[in-house]
């Protein structure tokens, strides 16, 4: 009987360390990076930053410089509509694209928000101005929509602010107060990046959640191409890189419903791309 005991309990034992083991390997790991489904789109989205995607499992993206919405197909690229940021259409170093239930939302570097409703094919749109208090030191590049925390997550590159050195930060811009937050809400560790994961350089150029683990997904599109993968607190729970020859210079990243996920790249002299990677049960 105490045989039995035992072995029963070794098996236990081994188990759960198995367990543990593939909940480390994070939501990433369902993707199949060796496989990717990448389509060229257009040219005018050469200098593309970011996308998002809506309800109805299009995508929103946006090029830096020109205020102009692209609304696309996301398995073949096709412009189903565009529209502008005003009637003279705005100019700015747009880099981050979110939507909420009620509005669009695009940043620039310098962390100005522009908030408006989607508009018809052609339409110049009314957008509302939003000065956020991050200074030019920040580059701002990421942006997302949070349900959870009823607001948008706002990525800087590079610099996280004085007291978070060897660190890359996310602000929340709560729709509860209509603010910023003083303090980043997370922090990655460019150290446990290095050590643990060998991710030498990480500098945020988009970020997006996953429905089902609610893990954050970031990516680099300087120093090395990657992919981190945090979660509500901040842990990294897996990060990997891009192969090169796929991403150029990735900006923008996003889910579907199918939740298959979508990366896009600027054209770097070629024509610009979105990969599209399957999710694997």
């Amino acid at each position: 009987m105490n045989f039995l005991r035992n072995m029963l309990i070794l098996v236990i034992t081994l188990f759960a360390c198995s367990t543990s083991n593939s909940n480390n390997n994070g939501t990433i790991s369902k993707y199949d990076f060796s496989k990717p489904q990448q389509i060229k789109i257009t040219s005018k989205l050469t200098e593309i930053s970011d996308l998002t995607t809506s309800g109805d499992d299009f995508i929103f993206a946006i090029n830096d410089e020109v205020g102009i919405i692209y609304k696309l197909e996301p398995k073949t690229g096709e412009i189903v509509k565009r529209f502008f940021l005003g009637r003279w259409t705005a100019e700015a170093d747009f880099e981050g694209i979110a939507i909420s239930e009620d509005f669009l939302y695009t940043i620039t570097s310098g962390g100005i928000l522009y908030k408006f409703k989607e508009g018809n094919n052609e339409e110049a749109v009314d957008y509302e101005i939003i000065k956020l208090p991050f200074s030019s030191k920040f580059n701002i590049e990421g942006l997302y929509y949070d349900s959870e925390l009823n607001g948008l997550l706002v990525v800087p590159k590079e610099y996280a602010g004085k007291k978070y050195k060897n660190q890359r930060a996310i602000y929340l811009y709560s729709f509860n107060t209509n603010s910023i937050s003083k303090e980043p809400i997370l922090l990655i560790s460019l150290s446990i990046l290095k050590k643990k994961f060998s991710i030498n350089d990480f500098y945020p150029s988009g970020i997006t959640k996953h429905p089902l683990t609610k893990n954050y997904i970031i990516i680099s599109a300087r120093g090395d191409n990657a992919i981190v993968e945090i979660d509500k607190k901040g842990e990294i729970i897996a990060a990997i890189n891009l192969k090169e020859k796929t991403h150029r210079q990735p900006e923008g990243i996003t889910i579907l419903s199918d939740l298959s996920l979508l990366i896009s790249d600027e054209g770097a002299g070629k024509k610009p791309t979105i990969t599209r990677y399957l999710y694997k049960d």
